[in-house]
């Protein structure tokens, strides 16, 4: 979900039907259920006013308000034809009054300072180039003592590391990769407190494994109708570089939080 000049509408229905297929419906990114809880661990959503950036399909918002307890969840993106399927997903579900998506442009956030609780982002801040712009401005958002909870793809210290340079020249979005610890250190000069990085890596790297397996197994003929058979070749060999560049710690999914302090402090 591009906010700083990253072109839209990257996210078609082939890209859409193959990640539903690996990591369920409504999701676009991995872990499931599992993984929002294991991210929302030692924050609670209870009552509270969530930014989501980069929703994409919806099934994530949904997540935040039913089981999480947040009083109103607002997804955002810049790619409409997501932005409709979320929309569709919260009215079939009886949450549309309380689940709300909107589109929006690249650029500065459209809301008022001091808008919202908890800012949540899952694997979306990676399509982002400029990070601290937009960390300075979810910190402008965030009311004092709110919550910056990031899901997200970050990279390892060697960026000519062959893993790493073969998977990222197949990624078929636009992506902009730093290392969890320079996010973290981000945060910081940002002005949150509190800021916990956690690696994620050895989790996933198990995953996507068994995910490549599953792929070549018992969701070959499901994956080659859904997106046809050169799709499915280029999809197989995509999940192959991004297993090497898991192994190789050059790929490493992780946690990012941090705490817009109060006026006290």
């Amino acid at each position: 979900m591009p906010v700083n000049g990253q072109p839209s509408h990257e996210y078609d229905d082939t890209l859409v039907a193959r990640l539903e297929l690996l990591w369920g419906e409504g999701f676009l990114s991995p872990g499931g259920p599992a993984e929002i809880r294991e991210l929302l661990f030692g924050v609670s959503l209870r009552d509270k006013e969530v930014l989501d950036i980069g929703c994409g399909v919806g099934g994530i918002d949904l997540l935040l308000a039913a089981e999480h307890g947040a009083r109103t969840v607002l997804g955002i993106d810049i790619e409409t034809p997501l932005l409709e399927r979320a929309e569709a997903r919260a009215r079939a579900a009886g949450l549309a009054d309380t689940v709300r998506f909107q589109l929006v442009e690249p650029g500065p956030l459209p809301f008022e300072d001091a808008s919202f609780d908890v800012v949540f982002s899952k694997d979306a801040i990676i399509s982002i180039p400029d990070t601290a712009t937009l960390f300075g401005e979810v910190f402008r958002v965030l009311r004092p003592g709110g919550h910056l909870v990031v899901g997200d793809w970050f990279r390892g210290d060697d960026r000519a590391h062959p893993a790493h340079v073969r998977f990222q020249a197949a990624i078929p979005v636009s992506v902009s990769m730093e290392t969890l610890e320079d996010s973290g250190e981000l945060l910081v000069r940002t002005g949150f407190r509190r800021v916990r990085v956690r690696d994620r890596r050895q989790w996933y790297a198990e995953e996507a494994h068994r995910e490549l397996e599953d792929l070549l197994g018992m969701l070959r003929q499901r994956a080659i109708e859904a997106v046809g058979e050169d799709q499915y070749r280029e999809w197989v060999e995509l999940r192959g570089l991004m297993c090497e560049a898991l192994d190789a710690g050059c790929l490493r999914p992780g946690h990012l939080f941090g705490v817009k302090p109060k006026r006290s402090e």
